[in-house]
C-alpha cells in the first residue's frame, strides 16, 4: 500500500496537499483534475522525480519512500508516460524486455524467468500477435499497451501511467481502461493513472481521486463524483 499523510506537493510553494491517501494493491486509481493542478507532479514525486515540500509520511509497502535507493525503487515503481519514445527497428517482444533492465546480471542477458515474464506481460495485454512486429509499424495504441507491457514486465507492485489515453481513439481508450482494471485485479497490481477523459473513467470501475479546484486538495472518493459534481468542483 502507498500511504501519503499530511502532505504538500510543489515547487517553492504548495501547488496542492493530502491529508491522507490510501493506494492499495489490486485497485485501479484515476486522478482527475484541471491542467496544472498537479497531477503529472504527483507522479513525478512518487518516482523520485520531483521533491514533496513538506509530509508527514510517504511510504510503500511500509517503507519509507523518501529515502528508498533508486534501485530498489525499480523494483517496487513502473511508469509509462503520456507519449512513450518510439523505439524504431525494434521489435515488441524485444522492446518488452527492457522492463527487465533492473534485473540483469552484469552482462545483460535475459535469463528463462526473465523470458517467461516477457512473454506472460504480452500476453496480459493482449499483444502476443504483434511481438515480433517492428515498434515503428504498430498503431499507437499497440504502441501504448507494449508501453504497459513492459512495464508490467518490471514486475513491479505499483504500475503508474500518465495521460496513457491521451492520444488514442476511444475504442482503444476503452480498451485500455478495460485491460489496466483487469491487470491490477488479477496481478493484485495498484494502478495509478491520469486522465481527462471524464466521462471515459466515470463510466469504469476505476476507483477516483480528484484535486479540487479551489482548495487545492487532492482527495480519494469513497463515491464516484458524478459529471456535474466534477465540473463544479474540480474542472
Amino acid at each position: 500500500m502507498i500511504r501519503i499523510l499530511n502532505t504538500s506537493i510543489g515547487y517553492e510553494t504548495p501547488l496542492l496537499s493530502i491529508q491522507e491517501l490510501e493506494l492499495k494493491k489490486g485497485n485501479t486509481y484515476v486522478i482527475l483534475g484541471k491542467n496544472g493542478a498537479g497531477k503529472t507532479t504527483f507522479l513525478r514525486c512518487l518516482l523520485g522525480e520531483s521533491s514533496f515540500l513538506s509530509s508527514d509520511e510517504i511510504s510503500i509497502d511500509s517503507s519509507d519512500l523518501r529515502s528508498m535507493d533508486p534501485k530498489d525503487k525499480t523494483e517496487y515503481i513502473s511508469f509509462v508516460s503520456s507519449r512513450p519514445a518510439l523505439a524504431e527497428y525494434i521489435s515488441v517482444q524485444d522492446y518488452v524486455s527492457l522492463g527487465r533492465t533492473p534485473y540483469l546480471n552484469a552482462f545483460g542477458t535475459l535469463r528463462k524467468e526473465d523470458l517467461e515474464a516477457v512473454e506472460k506481460s504480452i500476453g496480459l495485454c493482449g499483444i502476443s500477435h504483434l511481438k515480433d512486429r517492428s515498434m515503428d509499424a504498430i498503431s499507437d495504441g499497440e504502441r501504448q499497451m507494449a508501453a504497459v507491457a513492459k512495464a508490467l514486465a518490471q514486475n513491479t507492485p505499483y504500475i503508474l501511467l500518465d495521460e496513457p489515453t491521451a492520444y488514442l481513439d476511444y475504442t482503444n481508450k476503452r480498451k485500455l481502461v478495460d485491460q489496466l482494471i483487469a491487470i491490477a485485479e488479477k496481478e493484485n497490481k495498484c494502478v495509478i493513472f491520469t486522465s481527462h477523459d471524464v466521462e471515459l473513467v466515470l463510466s469504469s470501475s476505476c476507483e477516483t481521486i480528484t484535486i479540487l479546484r479551489d482548495q487545492k486538495k487532492m482527495i480519494l472518493n469513497e463515491v464516484k463524483p458524478t459529471l456535474e459534481e466534477l465540473i463544479e468542483n474540480v474542472f
